[in-house]
């Protein structure tokens, strides 16, 4: 089982797929094993959709692309597609600090009851 699942609903914003989830994958070379990445697509006929499909199969991240509605409330397709113990939802233009991950997990493992 992966230890975190990230991901992000998005609509029309390549860029911040892209970057966030790079820099993810950059910082997080020693565990990418233990990630379980997931971006839900509100908008995959776009050109941006497009592009964000493109991405995420190079890169691997798992995608869902969403047409039935387009809401906020599609970020439950990040949790309903977990495959972790552990869950993070981030917007989609989020990049985080050296180690931030590895200290979530370390956080998790060590109060496995929060």
């Amino acid at each position: 089982m992966k230890k975190l699942t990230i991901g992000s609903a998005v609509y029309d914003d390549f860029d911040g797929i892209f970057f966030s989830y790079q820099s993810i994958r950059l910082n997080n070379q020693d565990i990418l094993d233990d990630l379980d990445l997931i971006v839900v697509d509100n908008n995959p006929e776009s050109a941006e959709g497009k592009a964000t499909l493109k991405f995420c199969l190079d890169a691997r991240i798992n995608y869902i692309p969403i047409t039935s509605n387009k809401s906020t409330g599609l970020r439950n397709h990040v949790f309903k597609n977990s495959k972790a113990s552990h869950t993070l939802c981030m917007d989609p233009h989020v990049l985080f600090e050296p180690n931030t991950i590895k200290n979530l997990i370390n956080f998790y493992e060590q109060n496995p009851e929060s």
